[in-house]
């Protein structure tokens, strides 16, 4: 396997679990997103899922080399929606990334500057970032949404593989 294609991979499960979470979330009322509730990291589940889509479309522009961007202002209606169209937007963004990469330009240093910091990384760190920061709370909010009664059901990386989404794996007989 390539870099390529293991950054598509994962760029592929990231979006395979976005969709699942959106499709729970989008069971339950904008009321229920916003309530504040233990187990969030950011107060309701409406703050975790609009963090989720800012942060996913913030990196993925650092590694794209375009640095930080702004934060959209979310609504406070239609909330699975947006977050939906966010998502989808920097998925696209993320998946064109993946598909340019070459071992020379993953490790190309890209900068980014916030609070008055430059920073620099090489690309395949960030990319590597994105993912795992993604994973990292749909988790959380896995959690909660079940909790509220909206199960995102299994969203194991294994299920993905075996679901044929673009992964090569055998079955044993």
């Amino acid at each position: 396997m390539t870099w390529t294609e293991h950054f598509q991979t994962k760029f592929g499960y990231n979006e395979w679990t976005n969709a699942k979470i959106i499709e729970a979330a989008a069971t339950l009322s904008d009321e229920t997103l916003m309530a504040k509730r233990p187990g969030t990291a950011y107060g309701s589940l409406a703050d975790d899922l609009v963090h989720l889509a800012r942060v996913q479309r913030g990196w993925g522009s650092v590694a794209a080399g375009n640095g930080f961007i702004a934060p959209l202002d979310p609504p406070t209606v239609g909330i699975a929606a947006y977050v939906r169209e966010q998502l989808a937007e920097s998925q696209a963004m993320l998946d064109e990334l993946a598909a340019a990469q070459t071992p020379e330009s993953l490790d190309a240093t890209v900068q980014a500057s916030r609070d008055g910091q430059t920073y620099e990384w090489p690309r395949w760190q960030i990319m590597e970032h994105t993912a795992n920061h993604s994973a990292h709370h749909r988790a959380e909010i896995g959690q909660v949404l079940f909790a509220a009664g909206a199960n995102p059901g299994d969203m194991d990386f294994i299920y993905y593989v075996n679901e044929g989404n673009g992964v090569k794996y055998r079955r044993s007989r």
